[in-house]
């Protein structure tokens, strides 16, 4: 998903959250028609900017590569923090616009705005969770196509030969205090993430904080190729390969996983398999 596309939604978003705060204001309370515009404009305003910030910090803040116990006080920290600032900023401005009867009349709500605040922060820190957004940036898994026609193949420019001594036969990812030996036969799967890589065995995954032309020049060229700009594959990992509508083709993994291949990525593999 493209960023302005993802703006648009996170803006659609709040536009949403801004009518259903405006009504259950007017519903549940005997505010004023100005006030319930104004408390539902800055909420929305204060909290939707806080969301943003939670977001980059959510994203790149390495909350995934922490200890269990040190990510759960993180997260309890960044709620506070979170449901805090956009309470205190937001009644900051209301002291300053409202009359103070009116100013008064809104304290009640307090603590009902409090937990929304803290609804509000599960929801962004859900949304923004590397799961979540591995699958926004994932190569898009396709329905079940018909097999893959015969194709004769393209000659293909040959790949640049890399130094025997720059091959790896293991990845390791630091894990808190421990780090964790990955034989690169285990791997199925590379995904683009960022600043980092997302592997991919049988049943885990894992970030390494590494690009994914550093793998691409030591991973060996034969076993496992780049079929897409933000995904390498273990050939000896692949179960099937299909026909896509409108030419294009997925790969299925031996755990299920589907992929989507470039052109550039589909005319590589078939020089791997022989095809």
């Amino acid at each position: 998903m493209t960023h302005g596309r993802r703006l648009l939604r996170y803006l659609l978003c709040w536009a949403g959250y801004a009518a259903l705060h405006g009504t259950a204001l007017a519903v549940c309370s005997d505010a004023a028609p100005e006030t319930v515009v104004v408390d539902t404009g800055l909420f929305t305003v204060m909290f939707g900017a806080l969301g943003l910030l939670l977001s980059l910090a959510i994203r790149f803040a390495k909350f995934d590569r922490m200890p269990y116990f040190r990510r759960s006080v993180t997260y309890v920290l960044l709620a506070v923090e979170f449901t805090g600032s956009g309470i205190g900023l937001t009644y900051g401005w209301l002291y300053l616009l409202m009359p103070e009867p009116d100013y008064l009349s809104m304290l009640p709500l307090l603590p009902m705005q409090a937990l929304l605040g803290l609804l509000l922060y599960v929801i962004l820190r859900q949304y923004n969770s590397p799961q979540a957004t591995e699958e926004e940036t994932a190569p898009a898994s396709l329905p079940a196509a018909p097999p893959l026609l015969p194709v004769a193949p393209e000659p293909l420019p040959a790949a640049p030969a890399v130094a025997e001594s720059l091959l790896i036969d293991r990845i390791a990812i630091k894990n808190g205090a421990a780090i964790d030996l990955i034989p690169i036969d285990d791997v199925f799967y590379l995904q683009a993430y960022g600043d980092y890589v997302l592997v991919f065995t049988e049943t885990r995954k894992y970030v390494k904080e590494q690009t994914l032309k550093y793998f691409e020049e030591r991973l060996p060229a034969g076993r496992f190729v780049r079929v897409h700009r933000s995904c390498i594959v273990n050939v000896g990992k692949l179960s099937r390969i299909e026909l896509h509508e409108k030419q294009t083709q997925q790969i299925t993994l031996k755990n299920g996983h589907r992929l989507k291949m470039s052109a550039g990525g589909y005319k590589a593999l078939r020089v791997a398999l022989g095809l």
